[in-house]
């Protein structure tokens, strides 16, 4: 946290509609030489979200917030970073937004409508042929659509149409559509929201539904046949080396759809050019394991060694064809939105969830057929309210060093403590068309922040978006064109610990 500076100290805030509306930032600086990089951060109900930075002030020192949060307060501060290593915090008075509709009923959209959830006018879906470019079958006249998106694991799809609606030479072409020969593709409004290769086509007398995976579902089918080796400063033959666990998965999603022999042709799914990495932050690390020889293969699943790796910090998740690969988002992650419990249709469920909880973290390399070799480590904190809560962390390392396991200990404990609280939109809310947030921002892994006062257990706290559930039929009722979209939230990732041993 900054030191409070007086309001009105060089930094003036207000709102304003024209020519976009949004909160006009100017600042008024005595001393604008030796900036080595500058942040804005905006204040909602105890909440510190990072707005914007940069490397060099701009002349002007104006800023507009296109998006701010609606209808709450909101304090600005402006974060100047020194080159002599001091900083100054510059702070605004309280501002707030009121959007062209009033603050009744949701709060309405702050700036143009693409910046809010809306309403689905059209959703169009079409089979392609393996690898997602190929058209085979434009599937016409469907009548119900579901698709999600989801973190460190496969999101799945379906879309089903009505015999009678697709014709006889759809329906025979709708027979021959193959299991993992095939794709399904899902447009909103003309986005490409979800793409994957089909798994189980169902037929019925009146119906057709076609079931997918999304592109992660591949590795679900892949046996790693490389060594995992990653321990090198540098970079072997095959692109293995102490790196972010990031470029470690990247590197062997690749040499088991590229450079393997089975793979016929390289990348037969087309996953490769559409992987996209987010290193930042992230430690390089060893990852091993190649048995007592150090020329052993790990013989498992490639999607089950990607779970594995979640326990040395790697968040993975699908958008449309897109793989992204990257940490888990912490209090320092810039938030994607703030969510008000006006932006739920329905109800929605808080849960303070004990049994997800826990004090002192400890990772082990212990094998459970041979534990003499293996080595333990934790960290964490003692003497708390909670008693004792213990999470034990198993990974599949060998050779770990005390800092590989203070990692693996680290992220086992994240989100962990003080006791995690998730929030749940059930079967029967789903989000408002004017939550602030897009379909294209609402990405498993992103921060999402939600602001509660209503509720017995006041909420202003920041979360992981875990999933994304979207369903939509054409027999939708008023204006909403029958789309429900409902979403999870888990805890942050951050850590507290104040000893290890």
């Amino acid at each position: 946290m900054w030191d409070e500076p007086d309001p009105e100290t060089g930094l003036v805030a207000e709102a304003v509609t024209d020519p976009d509306p949004g909160i006009l930032l100017t600042a008024d600086l005595d001393d604008t030489s030796g900036v080595q990089s500058w942040s804005i951060h905006r204040t909602v109900s105890d909440l510190d979200q990072l707005v914007m930075s940069g490397d060099r002030l701009p002349t002007e020192m104006t800023w507009l917030d296109s998006a701010p949060p609606a209808c709450v307060p909101v304090t600005y501060r402006l974060v100047v970073q020194r080159e002599s290593g001091a900083s100054d915090t510059y702070a605004a008075s309280q501002v707030t937004f009121t959007p062209p509709g009033g603050c009744g009923g949701g709060s309405g959209p702050v700036g143009d409508q693409d910046t809010s959830l809306g309403c689905a006018t059209e959703y169009r879906a079409v089979i392609h042929w393996r690898g997602g470019a190929q058209q085979y079958l434009a599937l016409e006249r469907i009548s119900a659509v579901e698709w999600g998106r989801t973190i460190n694991d496969i999101s799945e799809a379906s879309v089903t149409l009505a015999v009678a609606d697709a014709g006889a030479e759809c329906c025979e072409a709708l027979g021959r559509v193959e299991p993992w020969v095939h794709e399904l593709s899902i447009y909103r409004d003309g986005d490409l929201v979800w793409q994957g290769p089909v798994v189980r086509p169902r037929f019925r007398r009146d119906t057709v539904t076609v079931e997918a995976q999304d592109v992660s579902g591949w590795f679900d089918h892949v046996v790693n046949t490389f060594r995992v080796t990653y321990t090198s400063g540098t970079a072997d033959a095959r692109g293995r080396m102490r790196a972010p666990i990031t470029y470690i998965a990247e590197n062997h999603i690749r040499l088991n759809l590229q450079e393997s022999s089975l793979s016929v042709p390289p990348d037969w799914c087309g996953v490769l050019p559409y992987i996209v990495r987010r290193d930042a932050d992230l430690p390089r690390i060893k990852v091993e394991k190649d048995g007592s020889s150090d020329v052993a293969v790990w013989t498992e699943y490639l999607g089950d060694i990607l779970r594995e790796w979640t326990k040395r910090g790697l968040t993975w998740t699908t958008v449309g064809r897109s793989l992204l690969l990257r940490g888990r988002p912490t209090s320092d992650t810039r938030a994607t939105t703030t969510l008000t419990l006006d932006h739920i249709e329905g109800d929605v469920e808080v849960v303070k969830d004990g049994a997800l909880g826990a004090t002192y973290a400890f990772a082990t390399s212990q094998q459970s057929q041979n534990i003499t070799n293996g080595t333990t480590l934790g960290t964490g904190r003692t003497g708390t309210a909670y008693g004792r809560l213990d999470v034990l962390e198993k990974i599949q390392e060998e050779d770990a060093t005390d800092a590989d396991l203070r990692e693996a200990a680290r992220n086992a404990l994240a989100g962990r403590y003080p006791v995690p609280t998730s929030i749940q939109v059930p079967d029967a809310a789903q989000l408002t068309p004017d939550a602030p947030v897009t379909i294209r921002q609402l990405v498993p892994g992103e921060r999402i922040d939600v602001l509660a006062h209503s509720l017995c257990l006041p909420l202003a706290q920041g979360f992981a978006l875990s999933d994304v559930a979207v369903s939509w039929s054409s027999q939708g009722g008023e204006g909403g064109g029958g789309e429900q979209v409902q979403i999870g939230l888990i805890p942050l990732g951050d850590v507290d610990e104040e000893l290890g041993e």
